[in-house]
């Protein structure tokens, strides 16, 4: 089984990227954005952009006369303070020096309402940007190294609760001194919507670093997720439970890729299976069956291709065994894999029913099916799925039909070709009457359909004569000219 599991460490940033958005902007200008235009001046006199101008310029606006931008240049460079009006009617005061940003920095509203507080120097956003509400209350903080984000950021709701966060390994504000425990203590902090409701979702922090989550799965299952190494957000220790408070799920990820074996359990506290991954690769597989008995095991072999399956009855006794590979439609899937080499099947008490080799999935070489007896009853020799012999014989060894195919399946020699209904009269090749147990591994109505709609032809014909007589009755009929149209006019009278 290839487990989905959603493995991002980012569980507080939720909307972080749209709360931060214009500030980040202005920050990572620099605050210098597209100034809006307008009739500029300096000491009276029409300003140009050539080089080398100085003084205060003041620009206003060609319709409204009001004052878009007050800037004092120095040789053609920014320099001291200023204000100016972007596109969006958005002010940005700032101080430059030498056409940068320098100090502090504000953005304010259209309506004059502080927007955001920033630090600069040589153009460069310096520690914590503060964005607030048009109220003035805090709505976040965090930070930009160079031209980028950096690690830290804390976004509040009005009444002051924490809607996302995730600290850097220092403080960049008081208000992160708590939640992310710089404070010396181990903080436990619950996220929540917009709406103020509680989000199951709470983290526990120190120093900077996430020591646990405490979240839900999708199917609304209580989840813990623990740092061993808190510094390595993407190496973590998961355990789901049960509503009754028993773990459902346990597995680890190393670098966000499952590693180690993965558990899951039945509600009374069975283990139901276990798989072994190393970095996201299956290494081995067991299933077990409610009463604790092993179901089902898959190991890989030395050379990594084959998978060593074995499965069981639950009574403990061994009901399969042989060795398998991935499908290829189905890759990394061990739910799915497909039959290559020799694969043995048993009865219920333990009895050799089969042996069949296979290659990709296909019959593909010898192949017996025994009486419970232990004796041979069925000899056949296949190649790519197509029969080329059968020999069949009766409960005391004695041999009783031998045919040999060609390629198109046409009887090549042996025996004289037999019709259903003759080989039924007689009894050849029909396993069924000499006391199978109840528990003989038979086709079964369902399996029998698939197979034959796998391969229809002759080779069906030689499965379906093995088959129980209440089997046989359902595709009376068909005859030696199986094919799909015979299979789904009796569909439907399948006892599935």
């Amino acid at each position: 089984m290839r487990h989905f599991v959603a493995l991002t460490c980012s569980w507080m940033l939720l909307s972080f990227a749209a709360f931060a958005g214009d500030c980040n902007f202005y920050a990572k200008t620099g605050a210098k954005v597209s100034p809006r235009s307008g009739d500029c001046s300096i000491d009276g006199k029409t300003a140009n952009d050539g080089e080398g101008k100085s003084g205060l310029e003041r620009c206003v606006h060609r319709d409204d006369k009001r004052i878009v931008s007050e800037i004092n240049w120095k040789n053609g460079k920014r320099d001291g303070p200023g204000f100016y009006f972007d596109n969006n009617d958005r002010r940005i005061v700032a101080t430059f020096k030498n056409d940068l940003a320098e100090g502090a920095a504000q953005v304010f509203s259209k309506d004059n309402k502080l927007l955001c507080q920033m630090e600069f120097k040589e153009g460069k956003s310096q520690g914590a940007v503060r964005e607030l509400y048009p109220n003035g209350k805090l709505k976040g903080v965090f930070e930009i190294v160079g031209d980028r984000e950096g690690r830290g950021r804390i976004e509040l709701l009005e009444d002051g609760k924490i809607k996302s966060l995730q600290c850097a390994d220092r403080s960049m504000a008081p208000e992160d001194i708590a939640p992310c425990g710089f404070d010396g203590k181990v903080s436990r902090v619950q996220l929540h919507n917009s709406d103020g409701s509680k989000i199951r979702n709470i983290g526990y922090w120190q120093n900077g670093m996430l020591t646990k989550v405490e979240t839900v799965d999708r199917e609304g299952r209580a989840m813990t997720r623990t740092y061993p190494q808190p510094d390595e957000e993407d190496t973590f220790d998961v355990e789901t439970l049960h509503k009754n408070g028993k773990v459902f799920r346990a597995f680890s990820t190393k670098k966000n890729r499952l590693q180690g074996p993965f558990r899951e359990f039945s509600e009374e506290g069975t283990m139901l299976r276990e798989t072994v991954y190393d970095l996201e690769r299956q290494q081995s597989e067991s299933q077990f069956y409610m009463n604790g008995k092993l179901k089902r095991s898959v190991k890989k072999v030395q050379s990594g291709k084959q998978l060593e399956v074995q499965e069981f009855w639950d009574n403990g006794k061994l009901k399969t065994a042989g060795t398998y590979v991935e499908s290829q439609y189905q890759p990394g899937s061990w739910d799915d894999i497909v039959e290559e080499g020799r694969v043995m099947r048993y009865s219920k008490d333990g009895l050799l029913q089969e042996e069949r080799t296979y290659r990709e999935g296909r019959y593909d070489g010898d192949q017996k099916i025994y009486f419970a007896s232990g004796k041979l009853a069925v000899e056949q020799r296949y190649v790519k799925d197509e029969i080329r012999m059968m020999k069949c014989y009766d409960p005391s060894g004695k041999l009783e039909l031998t045919e040999e195919y060609y390629e198109d399946g046409s009887l090549k020699a042996g025996s004289t070709e037999m019709s259903q209904k003759e080989r039924d009269s007689k009894g050849i090749c029909r396993i069924d009457r000499h006391a199978w147990t109840r528990d003989h591994q038979n086709f079964g109505s369902l399996g029998l359909l698939q197979v034959m709609f796998r391969n229809p032809g002759r080779q069906l014909f030689h499965e379906l004569l093995l088959q129980p007589p209440s089997i046989i009755d359902l595709f009376a009929g068909c005859g030696m000219q199986i094919a799909t149209a015979c299979v789904s006019d009796n569909y439907s009278r399948a006892q599935l």
